[in-house]
């Protein structure tokens, strides 16, 4: 009973903890998509990458080199190649594949005398063009080969930058979350451990929070719709304020005049919560089937309720009581009728 009361505690937080950092992840997802993150940082990415510079250009280029730089992007977005991924997502794509841009620079190349427009390049891209046409004797699928390559690598580094500001977003975002629902996890694990009904209704919905087939939350209604949902099972989340929570003073009120009391619960929920929706599901699941398989059983031979080990056992005792022949040495018997000397 103990060790299962701890196991639907531990589910009963997974639960609460996955369901914080899928709101958390959409609240990030829809910053990137107000801010235009990725398809900014893309095409700031391709404009360094093709000045063969390491600083992003600006909006109004302020030599001849980043004018030159900013006028080949825009012609590169408007190669056919890239063009149906504007028009797709009504403005600058978040993703261009590499084919896509080889593709586009080579249809950019292409369009007149091919040495020729080398030279109109800007900078970074054509010294990378030039060494790959030199090397590859002028074979052009070699040359888009290679500029596919280059552009995977250069991407590599702009992934590495876009993961830095999406975990700082992600912690900011799971701060506030953390605050507006008053998620502090001391609480939650107390009323968990204290009322065995709340801890059953909290694992009966483990199951459907955690099914992979589920749709992961897009918006803040249905993020809001999760929250109040767990809320609705009786897990002491949101503030108690019979009704009248007032507004954004009066909310801020609430957690500095409360902070000093919950301040520990909140930490510990942040920390755990930032770990991700991935890691969450992933325990949850560890969770929950441990609780509905319960222990390893022992194999057969070590369960004295098994025939198998009764049979051992009934064998042991018959051997133990069997009694075994004494084995005589034939060789020194003396035959029958021999006579037997007596020392004298």
């Amino acid at each position: 009973m103990f060790g299962s009361q701890i196991l639907e505690v531990a589910i009963g937080l997974a639960v609460v903890f996955f369901v914080l950092a899928l709101a958390s992840s959409a609240a990030t997802e829809l910053i990137s998509q107000i801010l235009a993150k990725r398809s900014k940082d893309l095409r700031k990415a391709i404009g360094r990458i093709v000045a063969g510079q390491t600083r992003n250009l600006p909006k109004n280029p302020r030599d001849a080199k980043e004018a030159k730089a900013q006028k080949f992007v825009d012609q590169l977005y408007e190669t056919s190649p890239i063009r149906p991924l504007v028009a797709s997502a009504k403005r600058n794509p978040s993703y261009i594949s590499s084919s896509a841009f080889a593709a586009g620079v080579m249809e950019y190349l292409e369009s007149g005398d091919f040495e020729e427009r080398i030279q109109t390049l800007p900078e970074g891209i054509r010294t990378r063009v030039e060494k790959s046409y030199e090397a590859c004797e002028g074979r052009v699928k070699k040359v888009q080969a290679e500029l596919e390559s280059w552009f995977d690598q250069s991407m590599e580094r702009l992934s590495g930058v876009y993961k830095r500001w999406v975990k700082w977003v992600v912690l900011a975002a799971t701060v506030v979350i953390v605050l507006a629902v008053n998620a502090d996890s001391v609480n939650i694990a107390t009323q968990l451990w204290d009322a065995l009904p709340l801890r059953s209704a909290i694992v009966e919905a483990a199951a459907d929070v955690g099914d992979p087939n589920a749709a992961s939350p897009t918006n803040i209604e249905e993020v809001a719709d999760q929250l109040q949902g767990i809320e609705a099972l009786g897990i002491p989340l949101l503030w108690d304020c019979e009704g009248d929570c007032g507004g954004f003073g009066d909310w801020v009120s609430r957690v500095f005049e409360d902070q000093p009391r919950r301040a520990l619960g909140w930490i510990i929920t942040i920390l755990l919560v930032s770990l991700g929706a991935p890691f969450w599901y992933g325990a949850l699941t560890q969770l929950t089937s441990l609780r509905s398989s319960g222990g390893k059983p022992p194999p057969a031979s070590e369960d004295r309720n098994s025939t198998t080990s009764l049979l051992l056992r009934e064998e042991a005792a018959a051997a133990a009581t069997t009694v075994r022949p004494v084995a005589i040495d034939l060789t020194t018997a003396e035959e029958p009728g021999a006579p037997v000397s007596v020392d004298e």
